[in-house]
This record gives structure tokens, sequence and C-alpha cells, in this order.
């Protein structure tokens, strides 16, 4: 009891390194890639970052700058 949580990150972290995630289906099934804004004490911490549009945004990791998480491209 208690340790469950770390058991389970512990798990995950072993897979990810390992390569064994298939982050091709945690892209199109999940919203694992949709950022978060992460500003305590404002209304919208915890909330899902949003474009102009109110389309939840990803992290492109070669352009550095966020996208929108829909796009498929």
């Amino acid at each position: 009891p208690g340790t469950d949580g770390l058991f389970v990150f512990a798990l995950i972290h072993e897979l990810l390194k390992a390569g064994r995630v298939d982050l091709d289906y945690l892209l199109r099934y999940t919203n694992a890639h949709v950022l978060v804004i992460q500003e305590p004490n404002a209304a919208e911490d915890g909330l899902f970052a949003r474009d102009s549009g109110g389309n939840p945004l990803a992290w492109d990791r070669l352009a550095k700058v966020p996208v929108s998480a829909t796009d498929n491209g």
C-alpha cells in the first residue's frame, strides 16, 4: 500500500527505456500528447492548452513550438 504508483511509474520508465511503448497508438487514441497548463492558482491550471480556435495543443519537438494536437501531418 502506498507504493503502487511508484511501481507503475517504474514499469512505465522501463518500457520507455526499452522502446516498448506503441507511441502511434498513444497519439491516435489517447490525449497523452496534449499540453497541460501548469500555472498554479490560475483558473486554467490543469486544463489542456488550446489555440485561439479552441484546438488542443501538442509540442513539436523538431520545431520546438506548440502545434495543433489534431493535425495529422
